[in-house]
């Protein structure tokens, strides 16, 4: 994520880097240096989520009020107990939804709640359905041709399929996945996570 921010940086502004050794629990330093700097933004690049919230804790002491950001390991119950209040307002970008929130999955939160007796869908159920329902499409479409690794994997990239999560699609140059359709936000309110939408959508608004 780090290299990422560094490499792509905003278009208006820039970017900078503050490390925090593994070894180390001295966040109030980095907190400090980021309101020296009148920063207006702050994204956790780490995985932890307990680090993370040292983090968070940090900011708030500091009376950082600006954006604050971490990426998808971050949001676990620990990142939240433990930051406390001070994680109110952090907005974290995950590769899955939430279901519940999700209008075009309700059928298939019913449908998985009835088959396997829970009161709420797991993470990576919808986009496991995605994926399994874009390879049963690639299958059809190569139909009596018969089934070889190759001409599955061309024409996958060659397909665009609308899931219930995500479209999945490969940019027809790079042929890499288009992972920017597959970014969601969530963003913290009276210590729960709320989801957004996605990524590519909600900035354009």
């Amino acid at each position: 994520m780090v290299r990422d921010l560094t490499t792509f940086p905003p278009s208006n502004g820039t970017t900078t880097t503050h490390v925090v050794p593994a070894d180390s629990e001295d966040f109030d330093t980095v907190a400090a240096a980021v309101l020296a700097a009148k920063s207006e933004a702050v994204v956790y690049g780490g995985s932890s989520p307990h680090r993370a919230a040292r983090c968070a804790r940090a900011l708030e002491q500091a009376g950082f009020r600006g954006t604050r950001m971490a990426p998808e390991p971050v949001l676990e119950a620990a990142f939240l107990n433990e930051a406390g209040p001070a994680a109110e307002g952090w907005v974290i970008c995950t590769t899955y939804v939430d279901p519940a929130e999700l209008p075009a999955g309700a059928s298939f939160v019913t449908a998985y709640k009835k088959r396997f007796g829970v009161r709420t869908v797991g993470r990576f159920a919808v986009e496991a359905y995605d994926a399994l329902n874009f390879v049963a499409e690639g299958l059809r479409e190569l139909g009596s041709a018969g089934v070889e690794r190759g001409a599955m994997v061309r024409r996958l990239r060659a397909s665009t399929y609308k899931g219930l999560a995500k479209t999945i699609q490969f940019d027809a140059v790079t042929d890499e996945f288009r992972w920017i359709d597959g970014l969601f936000l969530y963003r913290v309110q009276n210590g729960t996570p709320h989801f957004l939408g996605c990524y590519d959508q909600l900035k354009k608004v």
